[in-house]
C-alpha cells in the first residue's frame, strides 16, 4: 500500500488573522509596554518570532532598502508592499504592523490601501501624514499635511 499522505515542512503555518488581531488588541490594551522589532523579509520575521517578541513591524524603509535597493522616499507601490508583506506574513503567526507610507495617493487610494492591507492580514497599519514627495521618517525637513 502506498502512503499518499503529504507532510508539510516545518515552519509552514496557517494564519488565523482574526485570532491574531484579537491577541494584538489585548496586548495593546494591557499595562505592559512591549518592543516591536522591524522585519524586512520572511527570515527576519521568523527570527523575531523565535526570540519571543509579541509582534513585529514591516518597515517601509526596510522593504525599500533590502528588497529593492532604494531609499525610503515613497518609491514603492502598494502592489510591491503587499507582495513583500505577504511573503513575510506567511512566515509567522505574530501580529504585524505594516508601514503604508502616506497611503499611496489621495483619500480614495488610502481607503484602498487600508482595504488591501487588512485583507492581507495586517494587525495594524501605520500611515504617515507627509506631503509628497515623502522623506524617510527619521530624516529632517519633512512636510506634513495641515
Amino acid at each position: 500500500m502506498v502512503n499518499n499522505e503529504i507532510k508539510l515542512p516545518s515552519g509552514i503555518t496557517h494564519r488565523n488573522t482574526e485570532s491574531i488581531r484579537s491577541d494584538f488588541r489585548a496586548l495593546l490594551s494591557g499595562d505592559t509596554p512591549f518592543l516591536v522589532p522591524g522585519a524586512v523579509n520572511a527570515i527576519s520575521a521568523k527570527l523575531i518570532e523565535r526570540t519571543n517578541f509579541n509582534a513585529f513591524f514591516i518597515t517601509g524603509a526596510g522593504l525599500a532598502n533590502s528588497q529593492y535597493g532604494l531609499p525610503d522616499i515613497g518609491l514603492l507601490s502598494l502592489t510591491e508592499v503587499c507582495m513583500e508583506s505577504s511573503k513575510i506574513l506567511d512566515a509567522t503567526n505574530l501580529p504585524a504592523i505594516i508601514d503604508a507610507d502616506t497611503g499611496y495617493g489621495g483619500p480614495l487610494s488610502v481607503m484602498r490601501t487600508i482595504h488591501q492591507l487588512e485583507n492581507l492580514g495586517a494587525a495594524a497599519i501605520q500611515l504617515e501624514d507627509q506631503v509628497m514627495p515623502k522623506r524617510c521618517g527619521h530624516f529632517d525637513n519633512k512636510s506634513v499635511i495641515d
